[in-house]
């Protein structure tokens, strides 16, 4: 019995440890603090703005807290990139391209720049922006 009891804790462990998410750093709630053009250095919003970014597994959902509508996206990470694959807006479970995303900092290319990230905080960029952010 006792040799049973291990044998189950052993299995619950592994298939637990399979479901781990593998993102590092940049897995968890984030909470946009700054963004900023790099044209002209124009602050386009805030924390007092509350746009989220949430990052688990394979998947990541940006949403400004208040708002029904939310987008649930695929990405692929290199080590200093990151680039988003299918985007789907919800409640209507419709597919969008990148630019639908532009109240979030989106561009068409749908790709950032990794220029910091660490357990607490990260800085994105692309082509026409840089967003800050705090680990929430």
């Amino acid at each position: 019995m006792k040799q049973i009891l291990l044998s189950l804790t052993l299995l619950f462990a592994l298939s637990a440890c399979s479901k781990m998410d593998d993102n590092g750093d940049f897995g968890g709630t984030w909470q946009l603090t700054s963004w900023i053009t790099k044209s002209d250095s124009t602050v386009v919003a805030t924390n007092a703005d509350a746009i989220y970014y949430y990052v688990q597994g394979e998947l990541m959902k940006t949403q400004k807290l208040g708002e029904e509508v939310f987008y649930l996206m695929t990405f692929r990470t290199t080590s200093d990139s990151l680039f988003i694959d299918q985007i789907y807006m919800s409640p209507f479970d419709s597919i969008v391209p990148p630019d639908s995303l532009a109240r979030f900092g989106f561009t068409p290319s749908g790709s950032f720049r990794f220029d910091a990230l660490s357990s607490k905080s990260m800085v994105l960029s692309n082509e026409e922006n840089v967003l800050t952010f705090r680990k929430y």
